[in-house]
């Protein structure tokens, strides 16, 4: 629940990406914390655990959705019902709560559905997901151990894939169709994307190609898109310091601040993460996007086009 507010304003439905997505009150608790504090929002994040079908995640994760409102309701005396819903997902979870939505109509009720570096890989593609978190991690710790082996392991892992044909339920193909099936032009309208300007796992540019194949689908009910800088893991924020370490006496965390120097520890940008941030909350109030995304395919369409893809059409 958002800090000093007695009842919330609106409530997210979170869902983070993979692996990640397990643990949303450690990857995302930074985001999600100023989000609900920005906006006096409850924010309800399900835990995911990562594996090749995506169909039973979705379903999953939409029963913790439907049984998290009654509990609100029923224990927090929450009127969920009557509060604004939002949905905001990150890179896998993403495609989970299109698939939800899809199967189940579950953005019928939703005022806005957010997704933020929706991601459509395959399987062999999105190893290399794993591969940018752990090379992030490296630069973070300045740590080199074992460099060589797990680049080997990963460039192994893909070829692999590859080779047997292992890929995800849906595969790339079927969400390209299950979108332009499925998502209609009511859902499409209140859909925004967020998207980085250093993303190589960002799919957003193929699900807006894919809306726009839609039945009915226009230029006027095209989701809308917001343009920021970052990376696929912007939203990942990690920060600790000596305060947070259970168990420590006070003696022993005065020593690591001046015998070993150790006050704090963080992971991810938190520039780049305020950005999203406001970006988001901006969007919840009803806001167009502070700027497009910058695909170079962009540059090329009509004018009405692009201003469109930020949220500023007339």
């Amino acid at each position: 629940p958002p800090t000093n507010f007695i009842r919330p304003t609106s409530v997210i439905f979170f869902l983070g990406g993979a692996a990640l997505g397990q643990f949303p009150h450690i990857a995302y608790s930074e985001m999600l914390t100023r989000i609900s504090n920005s906006l006096g929002a409850a924010v309800v994040a399900a835990p995911f655990a990562t594996g090749l079908d995506h169909f039973e995640l979705a379903k999953e994760t939409g029963e913790l959705f439907r049984r998290s409102m009654i509990k609100c309701e029923e224990e927090l005396q929450w009127p969920i019902e009557k509060l604004p819903r939002y949905a905001l997902a990150h890179s896998l979870g993403a495609k989970l709560t299109i698939i939800n939505i899809a199967a189940t109509g579950f953005g019928e009720d939703l005022q806005g559905i957010g997704l933020v570096s929706y991601n459509n890989f395959g399987l062999s593609k999105s190893v290399g997901m794993a591969k940018t978190f752990v090379d992030s991690l490296r630069q973070t710790t300045a740590s080199s151990t074992n460099a060589g082996m797990m680049d080997t392991l990963f460039e192994f892992a893909e070829q692999v894939t590859q080779g047997i044909g292992l890929d995800f339920q849906p595969n790339p193909e079927v969400m390209d169709r299950l979108v332009t099936m499925k998502l209609s032009p009511t859902f499409q309208s209140k859909t925004r994307l967020f998207c980085f300007d250093e993303d190589g796992l960002d799919c957003s540019e193929r699900l807006l190609e894919c809306c726009q194949s839609s039945e009915g689908a226009s230029m006027s009910t095209a989701p809308t898109v917001s343009g920021l800088p970052g990376t696929h893991l912007t939203p990942v924020f990690l920060k600790l310091g000596v305060d947070d370490l259970d168990g420590v006496s006070d003696e022993a965390k005065e020593m690591a601040g001046e015998v070993i120097g150790f006050e704090s520890a963080s992971f991810g940008n938190e520039q780049d993460l305020n950005g999203l941030v406001r970006e988001v909350c901006s969007w919840v109030t009803g806001k167009a996007a502070t700027r497009g995304p910058k695909w170079g395919a962009t540059r090329t369409r009509e004018p009405e086009y692009a201003r469109r893809l930020s949220g500023a059409m007339d």
